[in-house]
């Protein structure tokens, strides 16, 4: 008896094993794709959807990820700058773009590009990560430490019926050139955009 539960162990320590190194091995891979998109929007002024869309084009998603539901960019903006942000994304076509959840907040993290632009991944833009409080302490925990986090299982914004499985956000802040990123508070000051991967 002792001899099958010693061989029991042994196997259910192998498929444990096996399934955390698993794992370890997918999120590194989501991780690469959020550094590369990190990479993407330090080299550029201001990330046109176009240019995302190009970008994200060649990465291939469905091939090279598999599980990736989405692919974005959220951009930080204070209460102040929204309405011009809202001008900005219409003239990059999303005429009826809103954000949301409605309410005021000092700080937004709001997304301004997706891809693939799919149906269900175009009611995303728009949507304030900093509305949703395990989102907002994700985020924030990002932004202070100045490296990439990842959410408790969320609901995606894309499920819309509510009966999917739940996903995981990997996000990773990008911060204004040139300023200086010693204590959290200047890293949250100079805090530009998120750029993350919902799966």
């Amino acid at each position: 008896r002792a001899d099958i539960i010693r061989q029991q162990q042994q196997v259910f320590n192998r498929h444990t094993a096996q399934l955390v190194e698993d794992l370890q091995r997918r999120l590194n891979h989501v991780e690469q794709l959020v550094t590369s998109g990190t990479a993407f929007v330090n080299a550029s002024t201001d990330v046109q959807q176009r240019d995302w869309q190009t970008f994200t084009e060649t990465l291939m998603l469905d091939k090279n990820y598999p599980g990736i539901q989405s692919f974005g960019i959220a951009r930080v903006l204070p209460a102040s700058d929204i309405s011009a942000f809202k001008i900005w994304m219409q003239a990059q076509g999303a005429r009826d773009f809103t954000i949301y959840p409605a309410g005021e907040r000092q700080r937004y993290a709001v997304v301004s590009h997706i891809q693939p632009f799919t149906t269900l991944n175009r009611s995303v833009l728009g949507y304030d990560l900093l509305s949703d409080p395990m989102r907002r302490q994700t985020s924030l925990r990002a932004a202070s430490l100045a490296q990439s986090a990842l959410t408790p299982a969320v609901t995606l914004v894309q499920d819309l019926s509510g009966s999917a499985e739940p996903g995981l956000i990997l996000l990773q802040p990008v911060y204004r050139s040139g300023t200086p990123l010693v204590s959290a508070e200047q890293k949250l000051q100079a805090l530009k955009y998120f750029v993350y991967a919902a799966f």
